[in-house]
């Protein structure tokens, strides 16, 4: 299996910092900070329920992990899945939904 890799995308137009990864039909658009990694997007494209989107988000949160980051974002359902059932899978791999800015969080033990 192909080893997960966050790509760098060209450094213009105010896209620095910013990151891509195309992985076993699963898209992620995300930008490092200096301690968390912001998820932009994440989009399954191939069929739904096999686990590949549970798969590469495991494999970035063990990127972020090996970097001493967390990783933050906010849970916007789009047309094929309804809200509650996106912050249900969330917090199933570790989130937890900060109360003031409802950002879902993933913060490294102490």
């Amino acid at each position: 299996m192909k080893k997960f890799e966050l790509k760098r995308l060209p450094g213009r137009n105010g896209r620095r910092n910013w990151f891509r990864c195309n992985q076993r039909g699963v898209s992620i658009s995300a930008r490092v900070h200096f301690d968390f990694v912001w998820l932009s997007s994440i989009r399954v494209h191939t069929t739904r329920g096999q686990g590949l989107g549970t798969k590469v988000m495991g494999d970035l949160i063990a990127w972020a992990i090996m970097r001493n980051k967390g990783v933050r974002l906010l849970a916007e359902a789009d047309h094929k899945c309804n809200q509650r059932r996106l912050e249900r899978w969330y917090r199933r791999l570790g989130f937890r939904k900060h109360r003031e800015t409802r950002e879902f969080v993933y913060e490294l033990s102490s």
